[in-house]
């Protein structure tokens, strides 16, 4: 089973899944390349118990994320908000740099508003800096940034070569 054709249109995920037995197209309302991969993982699962491919994947296009919890959102202004604010964790903060690279060329303008990653230990702030580091890479363009960290990583992103605001 894989996943094919990946591209964001303006509030989903498109995705061509192959299986050995069929394929279709997936519409996803959750965002990040990670998704993908629960999807192909719950696809796998329902058709070992004969639920069909079209089956999976109208339950995967009818799912839609919580808020805070990876939601995107067309603004009435056309611009697109991602609603990841419930406690992320740097798996789920890289996850959304990847949603990033998929969006339309269109929303040229990606603004991030970032806070604390709660419960990493030791680890807190190299993590939060890390994640500050790969924002430009990912084409962010703004970041607003607040919490535990907020002071380091306003200095880590004027070194990453973002402006002060």
């Amino acid at each position: 089973m894989s996943a094919h054709a990946i591209r964001a249109s303006d509030t989903c995920l498109v995705f061509e899944v192959k299986t050995p037995w069929d394929k279709a197209v997936v519409k996803s309302s959750f965002y990040g390349t990670h998704q993908i991969l629960n999807a192909l993982a719950a696809i796998a699962v329902a058709e070992s118990f004969q639920v069909s491919l079209a089956d999976c994947v109208s339950v995967i296009e009818k799912t839609v994320a919580d808020p805070g919890r990876g939601r995107v959102v067309k603004l009435p202004s056309g611009t697109l908000l991602l609603d990841d604010a419930y406690n992320a964790n740097p798996v789920s903060a890289h996850a959304l740099l990847s949603w990033f690279t998929h969006v339309p060329a269109q929303y040229s303008n990606k603004i991030l508003v970032f806070g604390t990653m709660k419960e990493l230990g030791e680890q807190a702030l190299a993590e939060h800096l890390r994640f500050i580091r790969a924002c430009s890479a990912a084409g962010v363009t703004e970041l607003y940034l607040y919490g535990e960290f907020g002071e380091a990583m306003r200095a880590e992103a004027l070194k990453a070569g973002y402006t002060e605001q």
